[in-house]
């Protein structure tokens, strides 16, 4: 699954019966102000200052995003398999997702 932010501002979860990958996916030249500010007014999260290029998403904010009970055991299965990882931070509230950069919109889908 990835978040989408584009680059008027809209920010949309796609992919998201993917379980098996997370990340940002922000249009070339949108200035990281812009995207956290995106994250932030969304409840959806914030970037990282270290490492750089990841983004910390909210655990809650993506689980409500799920369709339905599969989606939701799903998804907490990934969560699950994450902290294995050492992905899951703050507290088990936040996930860390790479931050990918696409040449326009259109590629972000």
């Amino acid at each position: 699954m990835f978040v989408k932010i584009a680059s008027e501002g809209a920010i949309s979860l796609l992919e998201k019966d993917d379980y098996k990958k997370l990340s940002v996916r922000v249009a070339v030249g949108t200035p990281l102000s812009s995207v956290d500010a995106t994250l932030e007014a969304a409840d959806a999260g914030k970037l990282l200052s270290q490492p750089a290029g990841h983004a910390a998403l909210s655990v809650k904010w993506l689980r409500a995003l799920q369709d339905d009970e599969a989606g939701r055991q799903a998804f907490d299965a990934m969560v699950e398999h994450a902290a294995q990882k050492g992905w899951v931070i703050e507290g088990g509230s936040m996930l860390m997702a790479h931050l990918h950069r696409a040449d326009d919109d259109a590629t972000l889908s």
